[in-house]
């Protein structure tokens, strides 16, 4: 025998969430009247696609516009590249910028393994082949690049870094190398952690980029290095390089220039 589906207590269809009762059960659909919405109280499972055109709240979700949610694996796909994540219906991110502070790529040299000297030149070369990172570039177009390293200055030297996009360096934004800068100036024989940042922006959206960082010193004198890594006590930080989305650009909220 077929169960007869009906609204709470009989109630007629309004612009109030009621729950569907099933066979005389409540279930854990609740709807109101187009235009007012639906809710499941539970989890969801959609084993294809749930296309939105407007916004989709979901409690402990990201909130959509204008695009696909795709529940299996909870894969969000934007067709705007506009990510909205809300509390309550107050948006709480820079807007429509709620995947900002992903990392996108990230690289670790020196975790645990013998320690690397590099000896600097007066010439911008990069640290090595692999001190490189690959990303794909966020819906914003602007990302944070971060580079962690040990620098020894000999008889005392400025360390300047700059970032190539190749593993033989070619300065990025060339030839006006905007992003080689002066990351460190130290007394004789001192030593200092290198944790240099930069902000590019202006990249297309989905586009995957590689990028390489390159060094040099302003004298030679008494060997400045850049030292990474270690396998026991004492030795050296790894070398690391890590890629941070960045928000659009809102007034107030998140400026570039």
């Amino acid at each position: 025998m077929a169960n007869d589906v009906r609204l709470q207590e009989g109630h007629p269809v309004d612009e109030n969430l009621r729950p569907l009762k099933i066979g005389g059960e409540t279930s854990s659909i609740e709807i109101s009247k187009i235009d007012y919405g639906a809710r499941v109280r539970g989890n969801l499972e959609i084993t294809g696609n749930n296309e939105t055109t407007g916004s989709s709240q979901c409690s402990g979700l990201a909130i959509l516009e204008e695009g696909i949610v795709g529940h299996t694996g909870v894969a969000f796909d934007s067709l705007t590249g506009k990510y909205i994540v809300r509390n309550n219906g107050a948006e709480f991110s820079v807007s429509n910028s709620a995947y900002a502070g992903m990392i996108l790529g990230y690289r670790c040299i020196g975790e645990d393994a013998a320690p690397v000297v590099y000896t600097l030149t007066t010439s911008m070369v990069t640290i090595h082949a692999d001190a490189t990172v690959r990303f794909i570039a966020p819906p914003s177009g602007n990302v944070e690049v971060n580079f962690q390293a040990h620098y020894y200055g000999g008889n005392g030297a400025t360390v300047t870094l700059g970032i190539s996009d190749n593993a033989t360096y070619s300065a990025l934004s060339a030839p006006s190398a905007q992003y080689e800068k002066v990351s460190f100036d130290v007394s004789r024989f001192d030593d200092a952690i290198l944790n240099q940042n930069w902000v590019i922006t202006g990249l297309t959206a989905n586009d995957t980029y590689n990028y390489w960082i390159g060094a040099k010193t302003s004298s030679t004198s008494g060997s400045p290095t850049i030292k990474y890594g270690g396998d026991s006590a004492g030795e050296n930080v790894p070398l690391i390089i890590k890629v941070t989305a960045l928000p659009f650009a809102v007034t107030n909220f998140a400026e570039y220039g």
